[in-house]
């Protein structure tokens, strides 16, 4: 990564290497802001090979509603580069790879339209977030297709990871809600 190539974005370290966290710089004048989410040029430490397959907008109309926590695997596992354009969210990723030391640990970030962060998620790497603030939005792009044959769903309240929920309260699908625990 060369410094010039990077001169609107700043990447906040993680311990976790593949995890990588962005803050990008806006661009305001009177009649507004601009803020550029991706651009290839821009990104080359997500691999040559990202190729976004999908781009989603995402509306959630209440505080507390929580999506996920969902992945794929075999060779439709999916990196995925998210941001939240409104309002505030808790972004939580879950490792899921067995032959990774830190196997089930989780990872949480604030994404806000204020703080101007990019999470990028690896592959094999579960992820969900909780909604922080009424009405907010939020644009995930993937590398790959949604196939739901490949999909796993990890409940959000596994004993076995305990992730820390800034609300207890969660509007939630029966799908995820419902979804098995880890033995």
């Amino acid at each position: 990564m060369t410094k010039s190539k990077l001169k609107n974005i700043k990447v906040i370290k993680i311990k976790e290497k593949e995890i990588i966290l962005l803050k990008i710089k806006s661009f305001k004048d009177n009649r507004g802001e601009f803020i550029k989410i991706f651009s290839k040029d821009n990104m080359n430490f997500l691999g040559k090979n990202f190729n976004p397959k999908q781009i989603n907008f995402v509306k959630n109309s209440q505080k507390g509603v929580t999506r996920g926590l969902h992945y794929q695997i075999k060779k439709f596992a999916e990196k995925k580069v998210i941001t939240c354009i409104k309002g505030k969210i808790q972004c939580v990723i879950v490792q899921m790879d067995k032959k990774k030391k830190n196997y089930l640990k989780y990872y949480s970030f604030l994404l806000s339209q204020k703080n101007q962060r990019i999470l990028v998620v690896p592959k094999k790497y579960a992820n969900g977030y909780q909604v922080l603030t009424k009405g907010s939005e939020l644009i995930y792009m993937s590398d790959n297709f949604y196939k739901k044959k490949y999909e796993k769903i990890l409940n959000p309240d596994d004993p076995k990871i305990k992730i820390n929920w800034k609300i207890k309260k969660k509007i939630q699908t029966n799908k995820d809600k419902f979804s098995k625990f880890l033995r």
